[in-house]
This record gives C-alpha cells, structure tokens and sequence, in this order.
C-alpha cells in the first residue's frame, strides 16, 4: 500500500487520507474478505507464536509508514496522531470485513480528515 500511497498522493495530509482511498479500493474488490493479518493474529493468540508474530510485524509496519509521513510535519505529535489513525485504518478493515458499515472507508477517512487538519493546524 505504501508505494500506491506514495504515487497518488504528494503532501503528508494526501498520503494520510489515499491510505483510506486505498483501503477504499481493497474493500471493493469482489474477493475482499477481511485482513489476512487480523484473522492469523485472532487464531494464533500466543504472542510467541510465528504467525502471531508476522501478522503483529505487518501491523507494526504500516503504522511504521503512517509515522514516516507524519515525520515530513516536524510539530505534530507524531505518536497521537499515528496511533489514532493506525486505529481508524483497522477499525475500517474491520468494519469492512463483519460488513457492520456500508462505507467503513470512507467514514474512516472524513475522521482522519478532521483528526489530521486538527494536529496540522494547531502546531
């Protein structure tokens, strides 16, 4: 995702919001059926196990992304917002994959729109 991101997008506000554009796409592809890391995790629970611990590297690697855009706007409290967007990111796949939203992408990212011009205007 982050080189598609990368591609479409060229200010660290438009690669925040085309990584929920993105997720937009993957959840309307026929064959969508949720997050092969969300699923391994919930199935392999201990933390020492191999799987379990690939799906938590996947994890930690998109976020590892979203931190890296967000390292281009030098005040912003990079942790808060990483983390509040790793959280709108996989609450989307989520809502996305038990079909309990009809346009979880989209409603995930008009909430990262609000959150991030917040964090950039207030810095």
């Amino acid at each position: 995702m982050p080189s598609s991101v990368n591609k479409s997008a060229k200010t660290p506000r438009d690669k925040l919001l085309a990584v929920f554009d993105m997720l937009g796409e993957w959840f309307g592809e026929p064959e969508f059926n949720g997050c092969v890391y969300i699923k391994t995790a919930a199935e392999f629970m201990d933390h020492s196990h191999p799987y379990y611990e690939a799906a938590r590297n996947y994890k930690a690697f998109m976020k590892k992304y979203i931190d890296s855009v967000l390292s281009e706007c030098p005040s912003v409290n990079r942790e808060a917002l990483s983390s509040g967007l790793s959280l709108l990111v996989e609450g989307a796949i989520t809502a996305a994959m038990l079909q309990t939203d009809p346009k979880p992408a989209e409603h995930a990212r008009e909430t990262a729109r609000v959150i991030i011009d917040y964090y950039l205007q207030s810095k």
